[in-house]
């Protein structure tokens, strides 16, 4: 049986690839709220993210910047949840000069 941090490291690079990774200009966890761990990860499982945006709200120090609760659960081949993880991230607002674009 894998360790919860084994499983909280590897949540996290599928979390960077697939999510955080993606902001132009990067971004920075600032704060984990939550971190739970449902049932064992064992040799062999196959394992995904999935992240929900939970709250949103412009950065008061850096106007360019905003702030993003998110909820990312991490889940085996079977579809069963593993790990859920509740934190806060810095990234940059869309046009706004932090280095994002507008979706059209």
């Amino acid at each position: 049986v894998a360790s919860g941090w084994h499983t909280a490291a590897l949540s996290m690079r599928l979390h960077i690839d697939a999510v955080l990774g993606r902001f132009p200009g990067g971004s920075m966890g600032a704060q984990v709220d939550t971190l739970s761990w449902m049932r064992p990860v064992r040799p062999g499982d196959r394992l995904f993210t999935r992240t929900e945006i939970l709250a949103l709200r412009p950065s008061t120090s850096r106007p360019d910047r905003g702030w993003l609760t998110l909820r990312t659960t991490t889940f085996n081949q079977a579809d069963e949840a593993v790990q859920v993880m509740t934190a806060n991230v810095v990234a940059p607002r869309r046009g706004l000069g932090g280095g994002g674009s507008r979706r059209s």
